[in-house]
């Protein structure tokens, strides 16, 4: 499989003495920082540079992140302007969610009385809240946001998706 990889900023300044950098987080990934344990740099066609991570402050749309001493501060110096990415299977789970949208694929979906609306067959993720295609059995098709309003429980181990009142969130095919 392909790996895919997500730009989720580009650093904005360096402190070399400090070995930081100060990155502008693309919006809808701030949630990706404060638990990063290494992050990958990538300039130009070289393959991208992956460094442990000492420690990240978020202040505002910055994350400032520390770099261990095993990167030079020479190369701290040339990271300015430089993308940051992620592969898409290491982003973590959105705050308060067990899990990521895109593992919910093939998930049943039931309906509060228990029937099923139908399959989860696409995800779409943006930047406020994720939404999830849902392939009923008359052919048709349902898109709903994955919100706390929509989502009642998810059981992993059943790979089922009990939903809430989903009429004001539906958007039908």
């Amino acid at each position: 499989m392909a790996e895919t990889w997500l730009e989720v900023g580009r650093v904005r300044s360096t402190n070399t003495r400090a070995r930081e950098v100060r990155v502008s987080v693309r919006s809808g990934y701030e949630y990706v920082f404060p638990p990063l344990e290494w992050i990958r740099f990538h300039r130009g066609a070289d393959e991208p540079l992956r460094c442990k991570v000492t420690k990240v402050r978020i202040d505002g749309d910055v994350a400032i992140v520390g770099l261990a001493p095993g990167i030079s501060r020479d190369i701290v110096g040339l990271l300015r302007s430089a993308t940051v990415l992620m592969l898409e299977d290491e982003l973590p789970p959105r705050p308060g969610h067990q899990f990521r949208v895109r593992d919910l694929l093939d998930y049943r979906v039931l309906l509060p009385d228990g029937t099923v609306l139908g399959i989860i067959n696409e995800v779409f993720e943006g930047p406020a809240n994720d939404a999830f295609a849902v392939e009923r059995p008359d052919g048709g098709q349902s898109i709903l946001p994955a919100i706390d309003a929509v989502i009642e429980s998810v059981d992993l181990e059943r790979r089922e998706m009990r939903v809430g009142d989903i009429g004001p969130y539906v958007v039908e095919d």
